[in-house]
Order: structure tokens, then sequence, then C-alpha cells
């Protein structure tokens, strides 16, 4: 797994509203030489670079918040669409997303998990895909197989303003790609507007964001300054999921009287530009170190034994499958050796689980040390180990697994003063052409395993095909 920094970049954090800063004041000082010769165009360029930024800035917002549904949906799929754990993971999604209201899960597009669910019980059993007020929207997101943003909408739970984003997600089902349901986040307007377009109206700007709802024959306003826009204003699309939003923005220079005035306007301006650039840099920076750190943790889950840091089952499982198929096609040696721990129920009876742990540790450690770079080695379960040995022949394998069993056997671990000696039994079984499966070659070597354990253990024994 890559190393990922978890400390604020303080040179992005100071030099991105130092540059936000400069800049804006660098274009109300070119706007000011130019603005009684023609001010009408200076107003334009003006506001033309402002709302492009305020876009740039809400449509980085509606993309951090959006990352909500897919992370909603590797936790789904983590735990094969079981939803017994959905709490847990809305609480640690909700953590690092402090904008999203509410998370959702769907399946068949009706509504049956909500978090946090307080004040919004009224939308569990909502039919999406049935709803003439929400079923278009819905199918455009199933048939498109993308994640769509709509909004604003009134909300039947609690009649306020909220815009949606809902993730389709698909399964296979024999061998069938088949819709599953919705992840669904929700964010109300004034949660996800924050503080972008406050205090515009006092700065003399007028601004009109307009949504996008396909339910609706409308396009509604998500949000506006006190005085209206005119058909004057600059326009700035702001990109989302399944579409575009339109910010409108226009400033009124007439309002200012005299030089000091626009100077300080302008300076208030870039302050303000260069405050938010500050706190959207910020809370950007945090989300990524969380996300990155969740998303380390499930793959972590994923792939790796907790204990004892090895490949886990399915992750070896994986990888098993590409080295038979490399074997059955190229002609190429592949050896399943599988190790067990003898009488390791009676290492945990005598010194306790703790010691059993301690023991599984040391096994996998010294049998890591032992492996080639090429080499998979996997915790199968409890206390038996796989090692998958590809380009390698049978006689490498047992001069391999005879010297690892020897090493352990002499070995003497301690464990709270107490010396605990183990042995391992093994089973080895290689690659024969008539194998169907990977399946069909640990079977065999487990077959072996068995034998090496009937005939007194701490020993190899070879199935052949």
């Amino acid at each position: 797994m890559k190393s990922v920094s978890k400390t604020i970049n303080v040179k992005r954090l100071i030099l991105y509203p130092l540059v936000t800063l400069l800049t804006v004041l660098m274009l109300g000082e070119y706007a000011f030489v130019f603005f009684k010769k023609d001010k009408l165009e200076e107003q334009k360029k003006y506001v033309d670079t402002l709302t492009k930024t305020l876009s740039e800035m809400i449509q980085k917002e509606i993309i951090v918040v959006t990352s909500a549904t897919s992370m909603l949906e590797t936790l789904l799929r983590q735990d094969h669409f079981a939803t017994t754990n959905f709490n847990d993971w809305s609480r640690e999604i909700l953590s690092i997303n402090e904008n999203v209201s509410n998370l959702q899960l769907a399946p068949g597009g009706i509504v049956m998990d909500i978090f946090p669910l307080e004040g919004n019980e009224q939308a569990i059993g909502h039919d999406l895909l049935h709803d003439p007020k929400r079923s278009i929207g819905a199918r455009i997101a199933v048939d498109s197989k993308e994640l769509t943003f709509i909004g604003p909408v009134r909300l039947i739970q609690n009649n306020r303003l909220a815009v949606i984003a809902r993730k389709p997600v698909f399964r296979y089902k024999n061998q069938q790609e088949t819709f599953w349901g919705f992840t669904i986040a929700l964010i109300y307007v004034e949660e996800l507007m924050g503080d972008l377009l406050s205090g515009l109206d006092d700065l003399g700007l007028n601004y009109q964001l307009i949504g996008s709802n396909p339910d609706s024959l409308t396009q509604p306003i998500i949000a506006a300054s006190i005085q209206p826009i005119s058909n004057q204003a600059m326009q700035y699309p702001v990109l989302v999921p399944n579409g575009e939003w339109l910010l409108s923005v226009e400033y009124h220079f007439e309002s200012l009287t005299d030089d000091f005035l626009y100077h300080g306007l302008i300076l208030l301006m870039a302050s303000l530009l260069s405050y938010f650039a500050f706190i959207y840099e910020r809370k950007s920076q945090l989300q990524q170190i969380e996300l990155v750190s969740l998303n380390q943790q499930l793959e972590s889950l994923a792939y790796f034994d907790s204990l004892t840091g090895l490949r886990n089952r399915r992750s070896a499982s994986d990888i098993a499958q590409e080295l038979f198929h490399l074997a059955q096609h190229s002609q190429v040696p592949l050896i399943v050796a599988f190790l067990d721990i003898d009488y390791f129920k009676h290492v945990n009876d005598v010194h306790g689980h703790q010691a059993g742990d301690v023991i599984l540790k040391a096994l996998s450690n010294l049998c890591a040390k032992s492996c080639r770079e090429s080499d998979i080695i996997a915790r199968w379960g409890g206390e038996e180990f796989i090692v998958f040995l590809p380009y390698t022949d049978l006689d490498y394998a047992l001069v391999f697994c005879e010297t690892l069993r020897k090493n352990i056997s002499m070995e003497c671990f301690m464990y709270e003063s107490e010396k605990i000696e183990f042995t391992i039994s093994i089973g080895l079984s290689e690659v024969a052409p008539a194998d169907k499966s990977i399946e069909d070659v640990i079977k065999r070597a487990d077959e072996a395993l068995y034998l090496a354990k009937k005939n007194g253990r701490n020993r190899c024994e070879v199935s052949l095909g």
C-alpha cells in the first residue's frame, strides 16, 4: 500500500489564498485603469473572473460531497450487500463529509435505510422509481448507470430544500449484471452553499444559481441575491455529475462614488475570496486525508489478515487464479503448500488464546522470511496457512518445505516467561494438466496435509495429480 501524508500542506494552504488575493487585486487595478474609458467592458471582465472563481469553488464542493455515495457503495460491496452495518458506515462517512445531511440506501429503488433517521421517518418506504415526482430522475440514473445530482427539491419529510446525489448500484447475479438499488447522499441547500455566496449582496453583487431537476418542468433556483439580476449578468456553468447548473453574477459599478471606495471594495472582495480559498483548501485537505485513511483501512481489511499481516484467503485466491492460468497456458510450474500447526488447540488450552496469537504471528514471520519475492503466502483460516510457489518444481518445493518445517521444530518461542515449542505439518501438490481450477490443486494439497497429520505430524507429504 502506498504511503500517504496525513498532515496539512502548509505551503498550499498559504499559497492558494495568497494567489487568490493577488489575482483579484491585480484584476481590480486593471479594471480601475480602464474604468473611465470603457466602464461596461471592464465590468464584464471583472464579473466574468469572479463568476468563474465562484462556479469552480461550488463545483469542487459538489465533487467532494458526492464522494459520499461512492464511499457508501464501497462499504456495501465490502459486506456483500448486507446492510446491517449501515448506521456505522454512515456515521464514519458523515464524520469526514460534514456538508452531507443524511445518507440513504434504496434497494430496488425503495428507501429502506436512512441515517440519521430522526426527522426523516416519512421517507422510509419511498419508491423512487414509481413516484411521479422522483421517477424520471431515478430512471435516468438507472439507465445511464451513472451518479445523478438533482435539485433543489422540496423534501416530503420536512419540506426543506435539498439537493440529492443518487448513485445506481449494480451487482452480478447468475453471471448477469442486475440493478441492486441506490446509494444516496442528501444535502440541504443552505449547508451545501455555506458561506460561498453569503455576503455578496452587501458588496453590490447580484447573483442567481439555477439547479437541475429532470422531474420538474421548471428549473429550480438554488440561491439568489436580494436584488434580481438583469439580462446583462455574466453566466458560467457549474458542472454536476449528470449535467450542469448555471451561475449568473453581475456587479453595479454605478454604486461607486469615488476612487477610495472602489479600492476599498476591491480589497474587501479580494480578502473575502482569499478567505474562501483558505477555508476551502483547508477543508479539502482534511477531507482528502480522512478519505485516503479510510480507503487504506478498507483496502487492508479487504486483502490482509489483521492478526498476522499476511494476505487473507480472498486476496490469495484472486492471485492464485492468475497463477493457475499461467501454469496451464504457459506450462509454468506451480506448487501449492498447505501448512497447519500441530496440536494448536493444545497450545490455546494450556497457554491461552493470546499465546496462540503469538505463535500464529511467529509462524507468519518465519514463513514470510523464508519465501521468495515471487511466492504468495496467506493465512487460509485459523491455524492453516498456504503458500503458492510459482516457477518451482516439486523437488525444490520439498526442500523448501522440509527446511521450513525443521527450522520451526528447532525454534523455541517465549510467551510471558514460558517456553513454547511447536511443529507444523505440510501437504504439497503441483498443478497437473487435468486440473480444471486452482481449487483442484488446493484440494490435493489439503489431502496431503491430512495424510501428514495421520502419519504422525511434523512431516511433509505430497499428493500428485
